[in-house]
């Protein structure tokens, strides 16, 4: 994810919606008042700002989906996605099998 991106996503993340108030933290932090006439050192201190203030960044798997973990998770996770292939079950992704052990084991 690209620095800008990971800024916008840090004023959504703490409410700063105004671009006003943006610009305003720009200027005090950089002195430039838009994200593009900044150097990536500038971006970097911007960045750095909006965590001081409690952003916190959420790290996103590349196909965005939940890792399962536990001992017999990547056994049960393939014996799901055979489940699917022959056509047991409709829906393929995690958060229906999840629901399927939920279900089953009262967890």
């Amino acid at each position: 994810m690209s620095i800008q991106r990971t800024i916008f996503g840090g004023f959504r993340q703490l409410g700063i919606t105004e671009e006003d108030a943006q610009r305003a933290i720009y200027s005090r932090v950089t002195g430039q008042p838009r994200l593009s006439l900044m150097t990536p050192k500038q971006q970097d201190a911007v960045m750095l700002e909006l965590r001081r203030l409690g952003y916190k960044p959420v790290a996103v798997r590349g196909n965005a989906r939940r890792r399962l973990d536990g001992r017999y998770a990547p056994k049960m996770q393939s014996l799901w996605i055979a489940a699917y292939n022959l056509g047991i079950v409709e829906d393929r992704e995690n958060r229906a099998q999840e629901a399927y052990v939920k279900r089953q084991t009262g967890l």
